[in-house]
Formats: structure tokens, C-alpha cells, sequence
């Protein structure tokens, strides 16, 4: 909760950056809450953190809207609801998923190489996308990428690997990345506008 009110504060800062669309700040939280744990812990910390974070997140947000000037609660509901049924079904994968960074074995770094190449697709994607590196998102995806390594790598040897992994991932991870935001589109519209879905 804290981490979302902090990241709702500086919402106003970031409004024109790509890092409100970016699935990494998610990622590292679920991270830290599920690894290590078994399977129903895992899920059930990482849909906890997630939720707590997207509850977090829109109340500091409405809260900096309300003291700006009047604003339209009601329309709070639907973006909440829908927040919740996004990053509580994402909770479950991530938790599923990244319970084994950490692991000292195949499946431990495959899940490592695959959550930091979700990190860098998305930076790749939007660079892509945008024709120009957008500096604050590639920043966060590098802090981000960097603590997925230092949590889910033993030796400079396991980190060597994981990095050759992740370039596998990069493409798929990129896809992945947006989904959420894909998701979170179709729930409010009842369609996947890919131009307005995150920075598509």
C-alpha cells in the first residue's frame, strides 16, 4: 500500500512518461511477496500485494484529483472494479510463476530470464513504437531487470545464463507485457482498441 501511494504522488510527475503503463513496478512486487513460497501462498500474497496496490494506487490518485478540484468519484468505480479483476487474475501467474526465482535449478532461471525479458520487451516495444528510448521507463525496466537478477541468480555464471535466456524472451515477453492493459481495455469498452491499450 505503500508503494502504490508513493507511485500515486508521483503520478502527476510521470504523467507523460511511458512508466504508468509499464507491468514492471507489478512484476517486482509480486516478486518479492511470492517467491520462495508454495503454490497457494504464492498466489494468494501476489493477488493480495497486487490488489493492495491497485487500491492504494487509485485512492492517492482521487485523493490529488479531489484537491485539485472538483472531481467525478462515480467514474472511480468502473476503473476500480476493473482493476481489481485485472490485477487479481494477474496476481495468479505472477504468483504461480515467480514463486521459483531463486531456484538453484532449470526452472528456477528459465522464470528468471523469462520475467526479466518481459521487462525488456516492453522497453524494446515502446522504443520501437515510439521511434525514441523513453528514459525514466528504460531506467525503472533496468532497476527492475536488475532486481530480478539479483533475487533470482546464485553466481556471475547464473547471471550470464539467465541474460542469454532472456534475449529468447524478449519478443513474447514484449507481447505478454500488455496484456493487462489489453485486458483492463476490453473489460471497460468491450473491445481491444490496440492504439489507446497502454502505449500501443
Amino acid at each position: 500500500m505503500v508503494f502504490g501511494t508513493v507511485f500515486s504522488l508521483l503520478s502527476p510527475f510521470l504523467v507523460f512518461t511511458l512508466v504508468p503503463d509499464s507491468v514492471a513496478p507489478w512484476i517486482v512486487l509480486a516478486l518479492l511477496v511470492s517467491r520462495g513460497r508454495d503454490p497457494s501462498t504464492a498466489v494468494r500474497r501476489a493477488v493480495v500485494a497486487l490488489i493492495a496496490l491497485a487500491l492504494s494506487y487509485h485512492a492517492g490518485r482521487t485523493v490529488l484529483a479531489l484537491a485539485i478540484g472538483p472531481s467525478n468519484l462515480l467514474g472511480l468505480v468502473p476503473t476500480l472494479l476493473t482493476a481489481l479483476v485485472v490485477w487479481s487474475s494477474v496476481g495468479v501467474g505472477f504468483g504461480l510463476a515467480l514463486r521459483h526465482v531463486g531456484r538453484d535449478d532449470r526452472t528456477g532461471r528459465l522464470v528468471t530470464a523469462a520475467a526479466v525479458g518481459v521487462v525488456a520487451g516492453e522497453v524494446v516495444l515502446s522504443s520501437m513504437l515510439l521511434s525514441v528510448v523513453e528514459p525514466v521507463h528504460a531506467a525503472l525496466g533496468a532497476v527492475v531487470a536488475g532486481v530480478v537478477l539479483a533475487l533470482g541468480c546464485r553466481t556471475p555464471r547464473d547471471v550470464g545464463t539467465v541474460l542469454g535466456a532472456a534475449v529468447l524472451f524478449t519478443v513474447p515477453g514484449a507481447v505478454s507485457s500488455r496484456l493487462p492493459f489489453l485486458l483492463s481495455a476490453w473489460l471497460n469498452t468491450g473491445e481491444v482498441p490496440f492504439v489507446t491499450a497502454g502505449f500501443f
